[in-house]
């Protein structure tokens, strides 16, 4: 029964994912109406987001706490007190008391409340997916996140139009509400070690060593920031390209819907391989897939040729981010989990208002042809990046446990004991 993936706490686990993505997607759309309908600003949604979004550099200290503590608060509470925030914004727009001002600060809020949940989350995964079903498990929630995703994209809009936005964050607020009580009946294992003996200082160094030691570690640090540099970019040379092609909104928006079905494609195929899927030449075969998409998208301008790129960019970014999530996963210790992916997550957030204050000064500057072609050297360098790091140290030394790697680094170190752990 250890091994089956479909086990109480998976399967809590999986519909409670299932909610939360649906709760957020259905705020992606509610809140930006929600904010012109108060303002009829434009600026005032860029603020909203910076403010939801702010919080997130203080991610590596915030997950170094939750590294300390037991798992379930933080989860449980974390989920209620998003449910009660959006509740009661709905409640106060709905009377006439709320202003936009009071929407920044419940954004604010909620940017605090995920700066812990996430990497609270990331920490729990391994725990209620069995380590022979991890590739399967890991795939089967990213399905559900990004089904329930587009689901909630088209439930909100169909909300807004009949409702108006106000009400659409009442029922993200009932989302976060049934994630918190589904998440009551997950069992969640005590804390690994008392590491009340060591300062808060001491254990976010360790996080920091843990990183620097681990070559994979490093890498995929490289992948997620490439990544968050090229996606906003696509966005906006999307638009453009659409525009340029004649299909403008409706072309967007149908490459967009076929990206998201690539990538519940090659989760779906990542599925069915399950022990057979190679975490390493996965994420090797996705950066090339990119590569191709990109090197369509600038010289061919069809637009039904664009939606086969589209499944091609999809089914890549399924198996660069289901590859990269494996490896953390098996690699990363539980007691250090948190810290070691939430500052993974700071860092490569940073990708994403580097690409587009860069984007913002190239983009007239040089025809559209030439940043796919940029983009797509820049996805095939790393592509190549990966295959030669595979073969120069090989899955063993790639994949063998980041604790290991720091206790033969770290020996004669004070803080040896810990990596035992």
């Amino acid at each position: 029964m250890r091994n089956k993936l479909w086990n109480k706490n998976f399967t809590l686990f999986f519909v409670a994912s299932a909610h939360e993505s649906l709760g957020s997607s259905i705020a992606g759309v509610a809140l930006s109406f929600l904010v012109f309908k108060l303002t009829h600003s434009s600026s005032a949604m860029s603020i909203t987001l910076a403010l939801k979004f702010m919080p997130s550099v203080i991610t590596p200290v915030v997950a170094t706490f939750i590294d300390r503590i037991h798992l379930k608060p933080p989860l449980i509470i974390g989920n209620f007190l998003r449910s009660t925030i959006l509740i009661i914004v709905f409640l106060g727009v709905k009377i006439g008391l709320f202003n936009v001002y009071s929407i920044y600060v419940m954004a604010l809020l909620i940017g605090l409340i995920d700066t812990a949940y996430s990497p609270a989350i990331q920490r729990l995964l391994p725990q209620v997916i069995p380590k022979e079903q991890l590739a399967r498990g890991v795939s089967l929630i990213m399905m559900a996140s990004q089904s329930m995703g587009l689901i909630g994209f088209v439930s909100a809009g169909v909300a807004i139009a009949i409702f108006g936005p106000e009400f659409s964050l009442f029922i993200e607020g009932v989302c976060y509400f049934i994630v918190g009580f589904l998440l009551l009946f997950v069992y969640i294992p005590a804390h690994v070690c008392d590491d009340s003996k060591k300062t808060f200082y001491v254990d976010f160094i360790l996080g920091l060593k843990m990183i620097k030691a681990s070559h994979i570690i490093l890498m995929i640090m490289s992948v997620g920031l490439l990544i968050n540099i090229l996606m906003p970019s696509l966005q906006v040379l999307l638009q453009t390209h659409m525009i340029t092609i004649g299909m403008g909104a409706f072309g967007y928006g149908l490459f967009m819907g076929l990206l998201v079905g690539g990538l519940l494609l090659g989760n779906a195929i990542i599925t069915i391989l399950g022990r057979k899927f190679d975490s390493l030449y996965s994420i090797v075969l996705g950066f090339v897939g990119i590569s191709i998409s990109y090197a369509g998208l600038g010289i061919q301008k069809s637009f039904h040729f664009s939606l086969c790129w589209a499944v091609l960019m999809g089914l890549s970014c399924a198996m660069i981010n289901t590859g990269t999530m494996v490896i953390l996963q098996t690699i990363v210790p539980t007691r250090f989990r948190a810290r070691v992916l939430g500052t993974m997550g700071a860092v490569c957030q940073i990708g994403i208002p580097f690409s587009l204050f860069i984007l913002s000064s190239v983009i007239k500057k040089m025809t559209l042809e030439t940043l796919f072609v940029y983009s797509m050297t820049a996805t095939f360098t790393m592509a190549a990046t990966w295959m030669i790091a595979i073969k120069k140290y090989g899955h063993n030394l790639l994949l063998k446990p980041i604790s290991i790697i720091c206790t033969q680094k770290f020996k004669k170190s004070d803080l040896q004991s810990d990596f035992k752990h």
